[in-house]
């Protein structure tokens, strides 16, 4: 009975000792001074378990307590180690789950801070690249966010298959991958961007559906453009912005990207006193009834005209717009400049109608609702057209078709422009309350040389007309488009050929040389 007295006392002083261990790393990432205290008193139990040890080990006599003594032993060592077993383990997952993003088991956003904050006071050369999923929130809203969950758990599982040694992939949020690699010489960092590229070319099957997932890839190194990790990432998020923007697969940072962001702040600081000034201006470009060349409406386009006579075009004001609510108020200034003009139009004997573009933005919020509830008497709602493109919708397809619904009760149409160029998803076309569809220039300007265009227009044509849809071909530029389009029975006709965009007064005088439809 001794030998088991001291077989539970040396049981309670192992697991003692076994205690120390996780106690000490506790320590190490807390500093806290309760576990200081636990781990003085650990050293103290332990001198204590050896002391009762030794005192029994000698003892000629037994006594009965000396097995009571150490079952308590024992159990009171059991209990401090599994205290503080648990405590580590419970500390473990908090690490973990504070530094692992939990959708896909990568390191997080807060790791990839700290990491590229050591890389960069440890002198190492290094790139850090931000890689961005083209069209993820279409499919998040599409299929609903489990889905987008798995998506990105297979895009994560893609990145990291053929992940070279020297680089570690992180998600830093979002639809937004980030690799560090320590490879900073551009040979080098175009291979690992063509390893990256090669993995989407495939497709992703996900529940049944197969993806093809593009990327954006914007790169930035150290010590090349900057030794302050704040300002890497900057740089690489500029490189990924100007990839997206310019479609390009991806970019690495430069001094003109720079360049360009403070243009782009400069114009964002001028976009206010634009409006207030009444800076801008609208021009129209005719819209041909294919069936007599007789002018049956006009496309509202934006310009914003600058001291010196020049003109900042729309589509790097538009987007710098669309990142604050100026848009809006852009927006509701054509509406109602445009009604103010078509009131002068009518006076000439102009019936058509103004087709007026919306922003990605205005279509998802209700701006755009109270906007024309201003002005709604001013204007029979058939004459207004909004033309939108299938892009806009689907950055948030439920509040889009709920504006469009909304707006097509009350008698606006829609027009759905640049037709081809995008998802063209058919439950858009059957959903969506639109009127007209635009074939997209980049079909239609060279149809008399390609066969192959001609086939789309035709058919987009054919798909038109099933859903009761009129039809307009933009970027018409010869005759023998014309004779093309009029042989497939197009509705309307809309480019160069006919007039450039031009400003109200000279859109007045193209009404006297080519007179309205008369209905």
């Amino acid at each position: 009975m001794k030998i088991i007295a001291l077989c539970l006392i040396l049981s309670g002083f192992t697991l003692l000792s076994l205690s120390l261990r996780p106690t000490k790393k506790i320590l190490r990432r807390t500093q806290n001074a309760g576990w200081k205290l636990l781990s003085a008193l650990i050293m103290c139990f332990l001198a204590a378990y050896a002391a009762s040890f030794i005192y029994i080990l000698i003892d000629h006599e037994y006594v009965h307590a000396y097995l009571a003594h150490g079952v308590l032993l024992s159990g009171g060592g059991l209990f401090v180690f599994l205290v503080t077993r648990y405590c580590y383990n419970s500390l473990l997952e908090q690490e973990y789950q504070a530094s692992h993003d939990r959708v896909t088991q990568l390191k997080n956003r807060h790791s990839f801070n700290n990491s590229i904050s050591m890389l960069a006071e440890s002198l190492s050369p290094f790139y850090i690249m931000l890689i961005d999923l083209n069209g993820f929130k279409k499919f998040n809203d599409a299929f609903g966010h489990p889905f987008g969950d798995e998506l990105l758990r297979q895009v994560a599982e893609k990145l990291s298959k053929q992940l070279p040694e020297h680089c570690r992939l992180y998600r830093v949020g979002g639809d937004e991958f980030a690799i560090l690699g320590r490879n900073r010489q551009h040979l080098h960092l175009e291979k690992d961007i063509k390893i990256i590229q090669q993995q989407f070319k495939q497709s992703i099957t996900v529940r049944k559906q197969h993806l093809h997932i593009g990327i954006s890839i914007g790169v930035s190194s150290y010590p090349t453009h900057s030794n302050n990790a704040h300002e890497l990432v900057q740089q690489a998020e500029q490189a990924l912005y100007a990839a997206k923007s310019r479609k390009r697969h991806w970019k690495i940072y430069s001094e003109d990207l720079n360049k360009n962001a403070l243009e782009h702040l400069a114009i964002a600081n001028k976009l206010q006193s634009a409006i207030d000034k009444k800076q801008f201006q609208l021009f129209y470009q005719p819209i041909i009834n294919a069936s007599n060349n007789s002018i049956h409406g006009a496309e509202v386009l934006l310009r914003w005209k600058q001291a010196d006579g020049s003109y900042i075009p729309p589509d790097i004001f538009i987007p710098i717009a669309e990142q604050s609510t100026l848009i809006h108020d852009i927006t509701c200034w054509v509406i109602k400049q445009a009604i103010e003009d078509l009131a002068i139009l009518d006076k000439q004997g102009f019936t058509g109608c103004l087709h007026i573009n919306l922003s990605a933005k205005d279509l998802h919020n209700n701006m755009l609702l109270t906007c024309l509830d201003k002005i709604a008497t001013k204007v029979a709602p058939q004459r207004v057209i909004f033309e939108v493109t299938e892009s806009a919708m689907m950055t948030d397809i439920k509040q889009a078709t709920k504006v469009m619904v909304e707006l097509a009760n009350s008698g606006f149409a829609f027009s759905l422009d640049d037709f081809g160029t995008g998802f063209s998803s058919f439950p858009l076309l059957r959903d969506l309350p639109l009127e007209q569809i635009k074939i997209d220039r980049s079909f239609v300007s060279n149809m008399a040389s390609h066969k192959a265009n001609q086939s789309i227009v035709r058919s987009i044509i054919f798909l038109a007309k099933s859903l009761n849809c009129t039809v307009v071909a933009e970027g018409v530029e010869d005759n023998t488009s014309i004779g093309l389009l009029q042989a497939m029975d197009c509705h309307y006709l809309q480019g160069y050929f006919f007039s450039r965009p031009v400003s109200l007064e000279q859109y007045q005088q193209l009404l006297d040389a080519l007179p309205p439809a008369s209905s």
